[in-house]
């Protein structure tokens, strides 16, 4: 299960779901203002299959392009 994957690279188990849910989704971006998850996800990026970021720098991103 990809949840159980995510979860082993120190994610918490509920923030693994949503994760593993949005791969499933096959969904662009995950938004949080999670500091420990963003933290984790910049950490285990190549892991990952779904871009995760903070609104408002995304947001910031997307407005200067």
């Amino acid at each position: 299960m990809r949840a159980k994957e995510i979860t082993e690279t120190g994610f918490k188990p509920f923030d693994a779901m949503h994760i593993a849910c949005a791969e499933f989704a096959d969904a662009d971006i995950f938004l949080t203002t999670d500091g420990k998850l963003l933290k984790n996800a910049h950490k285990n990026i190549e892991l990952l299959n779904v871009k995760i970021y903070n609104p408002v720098l995304w947001l910031t991103e997307v407005k200067t392009k």
